[in-house]
């Protein structure tokens, strides 16, 4: 693959069943897919996709944290600014034969507070969404 000393790249990672997920959120802000293939009877990782997203900058950590149930990727950009006192997006991707990896659903805070690095932590199971946000209602100053 195209993992660089510097990038971070396995400083997150995620996995369940066959499918792993490792972030890169210092170097090119993405997300590489394995899965695993059976090569003449061996278990094999495979490098299935890489997954970017637009309008993220290196400082924004895409894929800081990710995790991982069957075949849906839940990752972060917690310093993504939405708007005034509202960072941090979190991208869910879904794995289809017909697709490959896509964006499903991108999640954003909600509310008049202040929000800030939602998806500062975040799990999944099953397709249960759980998503921290460390700065929830802080002012800053």
């Amino acid at each position: 693959g195209n993992e660089t000393a510097g990038h971070a790249f396995g400083s997150s990672v995620g996995i369940d069943g066959d499918v792993a997920a490792v972030g890169s959120p210092h170097g090119d802000n993405s997300l590489h897919v394995y899965r695993v293939k059976l090569v003449s009877g061996n278990p094999i990782w495979h490098h299935e996709a890489k997954l970017v997203s637009k309008n993220i900058d290196f400082e924004h950590e895409f894929g800081s944290i990710v995790a991982v149930s069957r075949n849906v990727i839940v990752t972060n950009s917690p310093r993504n600014e939405i708007h005034a006192n509202h960072h941090g997006i979190v991208y869910v991707y879904r794995w289809s034969l017909s697709t490959n990896w896509q964006v499903d659903t991108i999640l954003t805070p909600s509310g008049s507070e202040s929000a800030a690095e939602f998806g500062c932590s975040l799990d999944i199971s099953d397709d249960v969404v759980l998503v921290g946000s460390c700065g929830h209602g802080e002012q800053p100053g």
